[in-house]
């Protein structure tokens, strides 16, 4: 199915329901690979797909957002924590086992919030005033930057996916291109500049 040929001609059947059903437009969600495809078909003829709507795959993007996670914590110790209660870490911080890794983040990233989700501080000003503090020092700017945050995107782009939030997910889609380009997951970075 990742053939060109095969792509526009799934396309042009799209298209006729389309116009057979006086729909306005169609959407096509595709992972990475055929998005490309799809994207470069829908360059080449412009005027035909311009009621096309392509989106990439929630989950696989979501899986090479975590690889990014993986890649860029990678020698700061999250492997060895996430070891100490998880088998198969590798696949967890490459994005191949996300939920897993999802359920092992999220674990992470509130035993590093626990010491100030006990002190009672209950606001976002707060919570700004304290990570700004932790992130003057390299190690605890990595954290936050490569790690917390991330994290917190992640949960925000499933609930995105989950409730079909358009503007939710385009604003994770935002937040995420710099580790898509930080990591080296050029076709991610690429493409969804363009999405």
């Amino acid at each position: 199915p990742d053939h060109p040929d095969t792509v526009l001609t799934s396309l042009a059947y799209c298209e006729e329901f389309m116009k057979e059903s006086s729909m306005p437009f169609f959407t096509v969600t595709a992972d990475m690979q055929l998005f490309k495809i799809a994207t470069h078909i829908k360059w080449s003829e412009p005027e035909r797909w311009k009621h096309l709507l392509l989106q990439p795959g929630g989950m696989h993007t979501l899986m090479s957002f975590i690889g990014c996670i993986g890649k860029l914590m990678k020698g700061s110790g999250l492997e060895e924590i996430l070891a100490s209660t998880f088998s198969g870490v590798r696949g967890m911080l490459n994005g191949k086992a996300w939920t897993k890794a999802m359920r092992g983040f999220r674990m992470v990233a509130a035993a590093l919030l626990s010491q100030y989700l006990t002190a009672g501080k209950n606001s976002v000003e707060e919570l700004e005033t304290e990570l700004e503090m932790v992130r003057s020092n390299p190690t605890g700017w990595l954290w936050i930057d490569c790690f917390l945050k991330p994290t917190i995107l992640i949960h925000l782009f499933v609930c995105a996916e989950r409730e079909g939030d358009w503007l939710l997910h385009m604003y994770c889609l935002r937040r995420m291109l710099p580790s898509f380009f930080a990591s080296g997951h050029w076709n991610y970075a690429r493409y969804i500049c363009w999405h």
